[in-house]
C-alpha cells in the first residue's frame, strides 16, 4: 500500500510541477500581450497624433488652394477688362487718327 500511496504523490508531484510550470508559461505570455498591447497603444496614439497634424495641414492647404482659385479668377475678370479696355482705345485712336490726319495724308502712309 505505501508503494501505491508513494506512487500516487509522485504523480500528484509531478502534475503539481507541470501545471505551475504552465501557469509560469503562462504568466510570462500575458506579460509579454501587456507589453506589446502597450506598444501598440503608444504606436497607436502617435499614428493619431500624425493624422490629427496632417489633416489639419489639409485643410490649411485646402484654404490656401481656395484663396489660388479666387485670386485666379479675379485675374482672368482683369484680363478680359484689359483686353476690352485695349479694344475700345485702338478703336478711339482709330477714330482720332482718321478726323485729325487729312484723307491724302492717310492715303500716302497706306
Amino acid at each position: 500500500k505505501l508503494e501505491g500511496q508513494g506512487s500516487e504523490q509522485f504523480s500528484a508531484v509531478g502534475r503539481l510541477t507541470a501545471t505551475e510550470s504552465v501557469a509560469e508559461d503562462l504568466q510570462r505570455r500575458v506579460a509579454d500581450l501587456e507589453r506589446v498591447s502597450q506598444e501598440a497603444a503608444v504606436g497607436l496614439q502617435a499614428a493619431n497624433e500624425l493624422a490629427g497634424s496632417q489633416a489639419e495641414s489639409l485643410l490649411g492647404l485646402e484654404g490656401q488652394l481656395t484663396k489660388l482659385r479666387h485670386s485666379c479668377e479675379d485675374v482672368k475678370i482683369r484680363r478680359q477688362a484689359l483686353e476690352a479696355a485695349h479694344g475700345e482705345t485702338v478703336k478711339s485712336l482709330s477714330h482720332v487718327v482718321e478726323f485729325t490726319m487729312p484723307a491724302a495724308a492717310r492715303q500716302a502712309d497706306a
